[in-house]
Formats: structure tokens, sequence, C-alpha cells
């Protein structure tokens, strides 16, 4: 027995001397004549329009683009691995988007998969409809002690289509960048339909109903209707507002509902008076800052229980008519209360 362990010691202290040797190897292979893969298959400077596919058979779906690339060269064979990146133009691939990674040379992308990772990226890195100037390479990879290759970057641009619910994007005044399409305010269709409503917070401004950049409801020729191409819309009163519209009926109905926190936590400490929130523009959600106790609290609707929102299973999503919400421990709290998808209204409780 004792033999089998010593020449099984022998073979491992073998394989990894060898092991070692591949990787001295390989640092010492000249980078300088390294060779990059060559792209092709996607045009320079074009812009691509994503389409949402409806299909929900795979082989019907629709390819964007069929790419393909020559393999790199590292001075000597070796086992290759392909990986497609993409970013924004400027961002020196910091946060990019990837395909393949794999030994393959070819890959055809569909629409919906680029358009689900441009979808996915954090802080609406690709706003939704708007075009994005974007380049891509070919990184290759032969080992942690090698240095990568990429490829000739190529730029072009994307226009992502809107993977979510159907929404109107409300341009204005009232934006910090006025009239910008891709920071603007939503509201929804949740049945995907010709009926849009949502929280908006509007300023006293001008604003219109964009379904594109391009493409927007202004007024109609009688209050309470909407036409495409109208003139601007008009808000005197700042405030949050819950507005619903009728795209086939081209109606538009707005109703103030500002909101405030209420309860045995918050100042006086009786549901007996409400502390008003304010808007954030950057962040899109209602906050305020206070005192509050351990106890319990809510949100409601202009100084009234006739709307009021509260958090039935304690998991940071809200219910119209919900459970009171538990203050964990005392103290200055910033409470944020989320309002931009109907479909989930959300509040979170920080503690300062």
């Amino acid at each position: 027995m004792k033999v089998i362990k010593y020449i099984t010691l022998i073979l491992v202290i073998a394989v990894t001397f060898m092991s070692c040797e591949d990787d001295q190897d390989l640092t010492k292979i000249n980078e300088s004549n390294f060779v990059a893969s060559v792209l092709s298959g996607i045009t320079a400077d074009q812009n691509y329009v994503l389409v949402k596919d409806t299909t929900s058979v795979d082989s019907l779906k629709t390819i964007w683009v069929d790419l393909s690339w020559t393999e790199a060269d590292f001075g000597q064979t070796l086992a290759t691995t392909y990986t497609i990146q993409i970013d924004k133009v400027g961002s020196d691939f910091s946060n990019v988007i990837e395909f393949n990674t794999s030994s393959e040379t070819e890959i055809s992308i569909l629409e919906e998969e680029i358009n689900s990772k441009m979808y996915n990226m954090e802080d609406n890195y690709y706003p939704p409809l708007v075009e994005a100037n974007v380049e891509i390479r070919v990184k290759a990879v032969v080992s942690e002690y090698v240095n990568p290759v990429y490829s000739t970057v190529t730029s072009f641009s994307l226009t992502p289509f809107d993977a979510g619910k159907p929404k109107l994007y409300v341009t204005g005044t009232h934006q910090p960048t006025p009239w910008d399409f891709a920071s603007a305010q939503t509201i929804y269709s949740l049945v995907e339909d010709e009926n849009y409503e949502g929280y908006i917070y509007l300023t006293d401004c001008e604003y219109k109903l964009n379904k594109t950049p391009d493409i927007a409801w202004g007024a109609g020729a009688t209050a309470g209707t909407i036409e495409i191409g109208g003139t601007n819309l008009t808000n005197a009163t700042e405030g949050m507002y819950w507005i619903t519209v009728d795209t086939l009926a081209a109606t538009i109905s707005t109703e103030v509902r500002n909101w405030g926190i209420i309860g045995s936590a918050v100042p006086p400490y009786d549901w007996s008076v409400d502390v008003d929130m304010t808007y954030d523009f950057d962040l899109k959600k209602l906050k305020v800052t206070l005192d509050l106790t351990a106890d319990e609290i809510k949100f409601r609707v202009n100084d009234d229980w006739a709307i009021n929102l509260g958090d039935t299973d304690a998991d940071g999503t809200m219910e119209p008519g919900g459970d009171n919400i538990v203050v964990p421990e005392a103290g200055n709290y910033t409470v944020y209360l989320d309002l931009s998808n109907p479909e989930k209204f959300s509040y979170e409780l920080v503690k300062n």
C-alpha cells in the first residue's frame, strides 16, 4: 500500500511540475507577435433598430446579426476562448454586454437576445426606443497568464425596443432636462391595450405623451381630449398626479394625489397628522426624512384614507389598504415611496 501511495505522490508531483512548465512556457510567448481576430458581419456606422418579436417559435425568431471571425494567432497552437463584447462608445468596454465565450468562431444573435441584455442593464443604461452609439469587438483568451487580444473595434448604433409593458413617456418642461425622452416618467398599459395609467409628478408645466421620441399625443380640440401632434398639454399646479389615458377614445384624465406618511411612529405619533413627501426627480421616488419611533406607519393620499398603501406581507411591496408597516427601531429615517411601476408600488426605510 505504501508503494502505491508513493507512486501516486510522484505522479501528482510530475503532473504539477508539467503544468507549471506549461504556464511558464505561456509566459515566454512573444506578445508582440500576436495576431488578433478579424470580425465580420457587422456594418460600421449603421443604425440597427430592434423590433419586438411576437413569435414563440425559436426557429422563427428574427436574427439581429450573423457574426464570424478569424482565429487569433498566439504564436503556437493553443485552445482559445472567444467572447463578443459590446459597450457604449467612449466607455472603454467597462460595462460590457457579452456573447459566445466558447471556442466557436461564429454566432447568430437574435434581436430579442441583444435587446434583453440591453433592457436589463442597470440604471437605464440603454433607454428603450433611444438610439445608442455602441461598439463591438472580439476578445480572445488562452490563459490567465497571457494577455487577451482584441479585434479592431467597429462602431455602430442600436435602438432597443421596450421589452416591458406598453408605455407612454410623459415629456415636458417639468423634467430636469426638458423634453428628454430617455429620462421621462412613464404611464403603463397594464393589460397591453389602448388604456394607460400611472403616477406622474408635474410642475407648472407643458407636456406631451410620447409613444416614441417622434410620435406624441398633445392637447385635443376640447378639454380632456388628446390628439397626435396636438399642441402641448398644460398643468398649473405642482404635485403628484394619477393620470389615465385612452388612446383609442383620445381622452386624458388627471387627478392630484399628493402622498404623505402617517402613523404611531410619525410625529405627533398618534395617527392624526400626515407628514408630506417630496418628489426626487433623479430617483423618480417620493421621499421624506424624519424621526420615527419603533412603531407603525402607512402612506395615504391628500390627508385622507380613501387611498392608502400598506404592506400586508412585509416584503417591501405595497397593497391598497394593506397592513401597517412596522418600523423596527427608533431613529432618524429617510423614507422612500416608489410609484413608478403601477404593477408593483414599493417603499424603503433607510436609517440615517
